[in-house]
């Protein structure tokens, strides 16, 4: 692609309506929340986790989204997540976004409250910072029938608040 090409796509207002909030976390982002929440990574250095999170392949992107889940304990950590993400998507000229999120990655960390508080805290200051605006979909998923209806509560709650604007269907499909 020509440099002109280049930039003309990058001066495009854009939406993206399909993207996953833990999925598009920048590595330095999940290190910083690692260490800070304490959580054990598989390599030692940032350089190496940087490495590690270039996605492979499906197996291994899911292996990088479980451990980057396993780095958010706090609801600051959303504020912050969703702030970012959203510099990110300005520094695209990505001026809205329909982000998927898990319902139940806080369980046993904070309250559905606190998240969507969070959520909202993130967009709204990511918004007036950046530019670029979310709304948030809410992800239930199909591998843990257990916990669909907690999740349901969760993603219900956030409609009731106006944070959540939909519904959507996680994990991997087969057959």
């Amino acid at each position: 692609m020509d440099q002109i090409l280049a930039n003309r796509l990058q001066a495009m207002p854009k939406v993206e309506i399909h993207v996953h909030l833990v999925g598009a976390i920048a590595a330095e982002i999940v290190y910083q929340m690692a260490k800070k929440n304490r959580v054990e990574l598989p390599v030692a250095s940032l350089d190496e986790w940087k490495l590690f999170y270039q996605f492979r392949d499906l197996a291994h992107f899911v292996e990088v989204y479980t451990i980057a889940s396993q780095c958010i304990q706090t609801p600051e950590d959303y504020v912050l997540i969703v702030e970012q993400f959203l510099k990110h998507q300005s520094e695209q000229n990505i001026l809205y976004s329909e982000v998927h999120f898990g319902t139940l990655l806080h369980l046993n960390k904070f309250s559905d409250d606190e998240l969507i508080e969070a959520l909202e805290t993130g967009a709204r200051t990511g918004e007036i910072k950046y530019g670029s605006r979310v709304q948030f979909i809410a992800s239930i998923s199909r591998h843990q029938p257990h916990l669909q209806n907690r999740a349901l509560e969760c993603a219900l709650r956030g409609k009731e608040k106006g944070a959540i604007v939909g519904l959507g269907l996680a994990g991997v499909e087969t057959g």
